[in-house]
This record gives structure tokens, C-alpha cells and sequence, in this order.
């Protein structure tokens, strides 16, 4: 039984189950006999009490937190303390779904590998308070089912995901530095791979990626290199296999493995905007960064032990990334290769990022250096045009940072404190061609910059964040100016 938001979503969800079983017949997978018998099997409600008397229930809504949970309280409700609730989450964290639930014993994650009526594999994660029944009972099903079961703690992205999307990042990094999403899948594909990564970003849907780039952007860290090619992809509604356009195109019409012609286009765009001057990749080095990035994260998380053994990682990368089975999976691999080989390319790796990153801070140092008072063209602020974006870059990020959070009353006191900047970079500008000024401009730059500082702090509250880095380094440029006048 399938239980669905409203009557249309089901008409839409069935129209796709069945459209899924005539490909399988046209492919001779099944028969029409079983894909008949299936279906007889199969129904759909809206309604949520058709499930009081399941022995198990697997929750797929879209990966966002609030969302499971509200659904896990639900059927917390309704369901059996004996029914075993199971998340499809491929990112989020079990232990907190679990924390809504009277009885979090019966609680589990089930990973299915999307397509879920292809793909063999199935990440069995297992919560802190998952009991041993209901682990035995994940894998009884996964046997049922026909799937290959893997262990899995709880961590963001669990085993598969968490090694994906670190090695997408240093992907995403060779791709802004120069290298085609084309070349680096050709690759990837003659290594023995069924497919390259952004064939599998295509298959599993693009969105899923997104959605979780989007619920980790608070926490990223302001030196992180963010690569947004990805995005920039996302934002057109370019998802995959799903929207027919991806970074491959798909239709009936339309030959395999075909390049969306826009994304080199996007590419270049981004590289350009980055100021990165693309260099050449050559296979060998695309294929030791690949390598390189899965073992070293790999190696992270048997350490953590959210995978068990070397050979679970293995697993889960022939059955639901596509790496070739006959080179045994990632961590074998580097085994046959050399550990000594793969550490070096890590440190050679480490070592380009390091200076990457030094060379990035250089850059922003200059940038942030105070200088006396802005020029150019008028920079907006909620409406209010100010000049003077040069002299307080760290004030206009603390406004882009508030645009979205901030409610009424505090974006008249963040416009407020743009317009108290401005009166205290003209007064200085003043000062400094020898003009005449009505007030000291010591004392009046002294009120200035009081009355900024007690503004942006009442913000902060307000919103219930921390700014404090933002609004001492706007207070380090006013006293610079004080200093000055």
C-alpha cells in the first residue's frame, strides 16, 4: 500500500509504476503475467490510517528533516509499537528522525539505490537505539527482496553518498579548473566504471545533491572552495534522466551517452566569473584524484566505524556506484596498487589545495584592506544606494546575509546603519580635503560609529545569529576612519 499527498499524485505515481513495469516487458526483465500479478498486489490512499496494522512502513518523501519528521510523528501515532518504521533518507540523520518516535528501537533506515526496481543495493542504517530485531528484519527483507544488504552508521550520506560527495568535490574542482564533465566520465568509464559521475548524478537525479549543497550551505566554511557549476545546472531544472536534460541528454530520439551542448557553455561561464584560467587534465591524473578522494574518505570512515570492514565499502561501490567488480571496489584496489601510491596522490592533492587556498586568502586580504572612502558605481542595500562598498566590504555581506532572514523592523536599522556609514565616509572625505565640518569630527565619528555598532547588534538578536565576526570587523574600518579624521 502506497500512501500519497492527494488523488493526482497518485494517478501521477501509478501512470509511472506502470510505465516503469512496461519497459521491464518491453526489455523482457518480466513478463506481462508477473508485471499483472504485481499490480494486483498494489494499491493507494491518502489516507494514513490504512496503515494502523503494517508490520513495516518505509517513508520516501523529498530529503528534508522537518518534513520525516512530521511524517514519522504520524505514524508514530497510528502504527503498532511493534510496526517498524523505516526512513529512505539517502543524507539525513536517523538518529534524529528516530527522536520523535515513542519507540526508537524500531526505527531504521533503508537506503534504496534509485532506480529502486534495478539497483541491488540497500544501506541498512542502523540508528543508536535501532534494536538487534529490527536490524535482523532489514536484512530478512533485503533477502526477500533480492538486494544486497550493507551495514551502515549514522553519518551524513552514510557510506555510499558520504564518499560520493567528497570525491564530487574534487571532481567539481577539476571541472572549474579546466577539465570536461565529458572527459573526466570517459575516464572513469574506460577504467571499467558502468558509469562516469555525472552519468550517475543524471541517473539518480540531480536535485537529491542540490537539495543537500543547499542544507549544508550554512555550515560551510567562508574559505571552502565552492565549485557552482552544479548549481548553476540545478537552477535551469536540468535534473537528469528524471527532466530528460541533464549533463547527458535523454529521449527516444535522442542516441546514449549525447552531451547537453550547454553545459561546456556553463563551464566556461563559471570559470571566468571564478577568474580560474583552465588548465589540461590528462587521464591518468583524473583517474588518481578519483581513486585518491574515495580511499582517503574511505579511510575516514572505517576509523568512525560507520562501515565495518574494508569489504562492506567494497559492496556498496560495485552494487550501487557502478565501480567494477573485477577490480574488487575502492578500498581493494588500493590495496593491489599500493598504499604507498595512493598516500602520495592524497599529499600531492593536499598539497594543491593548501596552496590554492593560501593563494585565495592572499587575495581576500588585499581586498579587505581599509582604504579611506569608496568610489564607482552605487551598490543596493534593501533600496537604499550607498557608494561606499569599498570601504566596508564585511557590512554588504552582513546585508546579503540577512536578506533572506531578516524581518522589517531590522532591515530599517540595517538601512539605517548604511545611511550612518555614508554621513561618516562623506564627514571623513570632508576632513581629508581640508574642508570645513560643522562637528569635531572625532567626537561626531566616536556617535557614528556607536550608534552603528548598537544597530548591527540589535540585528544580530533580532534574528537570533551570530555576527559578532562581521559587525567587529565593520567596527575595525569605522576606528580606522576615527583614527584618520
Amino acid at each position: 500500500i502506497m500512501i500519497e499527498q492527494n488523488d493526482g499524485a497518485i494517478q501521477k505515481a501509478k501512470a509511472k509504476i506502470n510505465s516503469t513495469y512496461d519497459r521491464s516487458v518491453k526489455l523482457n526483465r518480466i513478463t506481462t503475467e508477473q508485471k499483472n500479478k504485481t499490480m494486483d498486489m498494489f494499491s493507494a490512499t491518502t489516507n494514513f490510517l490504512q496503515l494502523k496494522d503494517r508490520d513495516l512502513i518505509i517513508e520516501a518523501v523529498f530529503e528534508n528533516m522537518d518534513v520525516k519528521k512530521e511524517v514519522f510523528v504520524k505514524l508514530n501515532q497510528i502504527c503498532s509499537q511493534d510496526c517498524i518504521l523505516a526512513s529512505n533518507t539517502s543524507y539525513l540523520n536517523v538518529n534524529e528522525i528516530a527522536s520523535v518516535v515513542d519507540n526508537p528501537s524500531r526505527v531504521i533506515g533503508l537506503h534504496f539505490f534509485s532506480p529502486a526496481n534495478i539497483m541491488k543495493l540497500l544501506e541498512v542504517v542502523v540508528a543508536e537505539k535501532t534494536s538487534k530485531d529490527t536490524v535482523s528484519t532489514a536484512f530478512n527483507l533485503a533477502k526477500k527482496m533480492r538486494k544486497v544488504p550493507v551495514r551502515s552508521g549514522v553519518c551524513d550520506g552514510f557510506i555510499g553518498n558520504r564518499i560520493l560527495s567528497k570525491y564530487l568535490v574534487g571532481t567539481y574542482h577539476m571541472v572549474e579548473d579546466g577539465a570536461s564533465p565529458f572527459h573526466v566520465d570517459k575516464v572513469i568509464r574506460d577504467f571499467g566504471c558502468a558509469m562516469g559521475i555525472f552519468q550517475v548524478i543524471d541517473l539518480a537525479g540531480g536535485d537529491i545533491g542540490w537539495a543537500t549543497r543547499k542544507r549544508k550551505a550554512p555550515f560551510r566554511h567562508k574559505d571552502d572552495r565552492y565549485v557552482q557549476i552544479p548549481d548553476r545546472v540545478c537552477e535551469r531544472g536540468w535534473f537528469g534522466q528524471k527532466t530528460s536534460k541533464g549533463y547527458y541528454l535523454y529521449g527516444e530520439n535522442v542516441d546514449f551517452l549525447t552531451p547537453n551542448p550547454e553545459i561546456e557553455i556553463i563551464c566556461e561561464q563559471e570559470r571566468k566569473r571564478a577568474g580560474i584560467t583552465p588548465k589540461k587534465f590528462d587521464d591518468k591524473e583524473i583517474l588518481d584524484k578519483y581513486i585518491a578522494a574515495m580511499v582517503y574518505e574511505g579511510t575516514k570512515i572505517l576509523s568512525e566505524q560507520i562501515a565495518l570492514k574494508p569489504s562492506d565499502i567494497d559492496v556498496v561501490f560495485t552494487n550501487g556506484y557502478g565501480f567494477p567488480k573485477w577490480r574488487g571496489g575502492p578500498m581493494k584496489y588500493a590495496d593491489m596498487i599500493g598504499l604507498d601510491k595512493i598516500l602520495k596522490n592524497i599529499k600531492k592533492d593536499e598539497l594543491s589545495k593548501k596552496i590554492k587556498e593560501a593563494k585565495k586568502r592572499k587575495e581576500q586580504e588585499e581586498k579587505d584592506k581599509p582604504e579611506h572612502f569608496g568610489g564607482g558605481e552605487n551598490i543596493d542595500i534593501l533600496g537604499y544606494q550607498t557608494k561606499h562598498y569599498d570601504i566596508c566590504r564585511s557590512a554588504v555581506i552582513l546585508y546579503n546575509k540577512l536578506k533572506e532572514k531578516s524581518n522589517d523592523e531590522s532591515k530599517e536599522l540595517i538601512v539605517s546603519s548604511a545611511k550612518q556609514l555614508d554621513h561618516l565616509f562623506e564627514m571623513e572625505k570632508q576632513v581629508v580635503n581640508g574642508e570645513k565640518v560643522d562637528h569635531d569630527p572625532v567626537e561626531h565619528a566616536i556617535e557614528l560609529t556607536n550608534i552603528i555598532s548598537f544597530q548591527l547588534g540589535r540585528v544580530a538578536e533580532m534574528i537570533n545569529d551570530d555576527f559578532e565576526r562581521d559587525t567587529n570587523f565593520i567596527k575595525l574600518h569605522v576606528m580606522e576612519i576615527v583614527k584618520r579624521s
